[in-house]
């Protein structure tokens, strides 16, 4: 199929370990879903996506959907990175694969593929239907999920896109750009029916994380 047919494959936190690695940008010793500010902005130096255990997973995937990138070697011996690799100031991305591109499609489309998830939506539900903060910790603005060098890529590549009138522009990520979450069944109007307002949840939003990619 794939020798047949153009495709386009997506990196998420499912091909991750389910989850367990999807923070890429956080320390290895957090805990999945971890909501300590701490593990928020992670500056020490130790990342998720460069244990054995991320590359691992990383290079099946690259494997069996062949990118422009690739990962050599094996757990026991290693891994070197090759192909284009992320050259960025933020420690958490750099060196990393580079996994993002635009590809244009005729005159009037672009495919704009993301990558580089660094640290996943901040709000999740829990069991009593709350999320994890909206106060403090949404308003860090060194949160990301893109990192710097991705973000002020993609906003570029859509301004490109709109100079040069592609009409459409089509950013493949595995969660809207918006503080939209699922259907709450807590709020509920005075008979008893739901309100038709949405709470957060970390499957379905972006909030809190590279806000300014809404305004491109």
């Amino acid at each position: 199929m794939l020798a047949a047919t153009g495709t386009y494959t997506l990196l998420d936190n499912h091909e991750l370990g389910n989850r367990a690695l999807q923070s890429g940008g956080a320390p290895p010793e957090a805990p999945q879903g971890a909501v300590d500010p701490a593990f928020d902005v992670n500056a020490t130096g130790s990342y998720n996506n460069k244990t054995a255990a991320f590359q691992t997973v990383e290079k099946s995937f690259l494997d069996y959907h062949p990118a422009r990138a690739s990962i050599l070697g094996n757990p026991a011996t290693g891994y070197i990175l090759d192909g284009p690799r992320l050259n960025a100031p933020d420690p958490r991305s750099n060196g990393t694969p580079k996994l993002f591109f635009a590809q244009q499609w005729g005159a009037n489309s672009v495919y704009i593929r993301r990558s580089q998830l660094s640290r996943h939506p901040l709000s999740r539900l829990s069991g009593n239907r709350t999320t994890d903060d909206v106060g403090p910790r949404a308003d860090n603005p060194n949160r990301t999920m893109l990192g710097s060098t991705q973000l002020e890529w993609l906003k570029s590549t859509l301004l490109q896109a709109q100079k040069y009138n592609t009409l459409w522009k089509f950013v493949v990520i595995s969660s809207p750009i918006d503080q939209v979450g699922q259907a709450s069944v807590a709020r509920r109007q005075p008979n008893g029916q739901p309100d038709g307002t949405q709470e957060p949840d970390g499957k379905s939003w972006w909030g809190a994380t590279d806000r300014s990619v809404t305004s491109c």
